[in-house]
C-alpha cells in the first residue's frame, strides 16, 4: 500500500535528533520541540522514590508521565516548571504518544547513557543472554508539520456510527492519554489496548472533517480485518521512536526481532546501565 506520509516525514536517530521532540507541541502556527531535563541527582532519586511508593497501582504509561512531570521543566512550549503536578500530568497526557515516548527515552539517555541491557531468551533456541541495546542508534520518525502526519484509512467493512454510515477515517498521531488512562488490568487486555490506540488516533470521519471525540463503544462494530489493518498501519506510520531491536542469537546465530523494554524498573533500574 502506497504511503504518501512516508514522503512527508523523516527518519533520524536519537543521537542526531537530540533534545527535540519528533513532532512537537502546537504553538500557534508552529510546532515547539525543545526538551529540557533536570540532572538526576540523589534528591531527584528520593523524590521519585516517594512518588513511586504512592503510585504503585499506576500502569507503565501513567508512571512514565509522572517521571517526566518530575524531571522535565519544559516539553515543547509547555513550561512545566511553572505548573503544579496535576496540571503537568494533564498536559503531558495530551501530547502525542511519540513525543512522550521520545522524551522518556531522552531522559534515560541523559541520565544513564546510551547502553540499555536487556535480559532475553532467544525466540528460536531459548538461549538466555544479555543484549545491550544502543539508544543513540534508535530510529526516530519526525515531522516538521502536523498536517504532514495525517493520513486516510478506507474501511473494508463500513459500519454505522451514531446513526451514520462510516466509510473511513483521517488518522493523526495518537495522544499519550490513549494508553495512560487504561487501568493496570486493562493494560494486559490486547483488545482494549488496540481499541484505545485506534480511538486515540482517529482525527475525523472522512467526509465530515471536524475532529471527533469517540467513546469506548463507538468502534464496537469495526470488523477484525479493519481492526488489525488499522493497528498495523498506525504502528508503521507513527511519529516517534521505533522500539524494535534486531540482533542475532549468540548460540544459534539466527536473527530475531523484539521490542525494547521501557518499563521503569527495567529501564531505570540498578542493572539498566
Amino acid at each position: 500500500m502506497d504511503n504518501p506520509q512516508e514522503k512527508k516525514t523523516v527518519k533520524t536517530t536519537l543521537k542526531e535528533l537530540g533534545p527535540n521532540l519528533p513532532l512537537g507541541v502546537i504553538n500557534g502556527a508552529e510546532l515547539s520541540k525543545a526538551i529540557k531535563v533536570k540532572p538526576w541527582r540523589m534528591k531527584e532519586e528520593k523524590e521519585l522514590g516517594k512518588l513511586r511508593d504512592e503510585n504503585r497501582s499506576e500502569n507503565s504509561a501513567r508512571w512514565a508521565t509522572i517521571v517526566l512531570a518530575t524531571m522535565c521543566p519544559q516539553l515543547g512550549e509547555l513550561d512545566l516548571a511553572s505548573m503544579d503536578m496535576n496540571k503537568r500530568i494533564i498536559h503531558i497526557g495530551q501530547m502525542s504518544m511519540g513525543d512522550v515516548m521520545y522524551a522518556y527515552f531522552w531522559l534515560r539517555y541523559q541520565s544513564l547513557g546510551p547502553s540499555v541491557p536487556m535480559e532475553i531468551a532467544c525466540p528460536n533456541c531459548r538461549k538466555e543472554f544479555t543484549l545491550h541495546a544502543d539508544l543513540e542508534s534508535l530510529i526516530i520518525r519526525t515531522s516538521e508539520s502536523y498536517d504532514d502526519t495525517l493520513w486516510e484509512y478506507d474501511l473494508r467493512d463500513p459500519f454505522e456510527l451514531r446513526g451514520s454510515q462510516v466509510n473511513g477515517f483521517v488518522i493523526s498521531p495518537a495522544r499519550w492519554n490513549a494508553i495512560e488512562t487504561q487501568n493496570t488490568a486493562g493494560a494486559l487486555d490486547v483488545g482494549a489496548a488496540k481499541s484505545s490506540v485506534i480511538r486515540g488516533s482517529i482525527h475525523s470521519v472522512k467526509g465530515i472533517g471536524e475532529a471527533l471525540a469517540l467513546t469506548d463503544s463507538d468502534l464496537d462494530e469495526m470488523t477484525k480485518f479493519d481492526l488489525e489493518s488499522l493497528t498495523t498501519l498506525i504502528d508503521e506510520r507513527h511519529i516517534g521512536p521505533d522500539l524494535a531491536v534486531e540482533d542475532k542469537c549468540e548460540q544459534c546465530k539466527r536473527p530475531f526481532r523484539m521490542s525494547l523494554d521501557w518499563s521503569y524498573d527495567s529501564f531505570f533500574g540498578i542493572s539498566s546501565h
